[in-house]
């Protein structure tokens, strides 16, 4: 999934901004973890 299909997906309600911000520090994260990984 993009980033735009996450965003699709928690819509437009008042927590919305809390849930793109959760996805999007789980994608770097995920992002960092890989990086680490490959870097050693």
């Amino acid at each position: 999934r993009t980033i735009l299909d996450r965003i699709q997906l928690i819509g437009d309600g008042p927590q919305s901004l809390y849930f793109i911000d959760k996805e999007l520090e789980a994608i770097n994260k995920q992002v960092a973890a890989a990086e680490a990984a490959g870097g050693e």
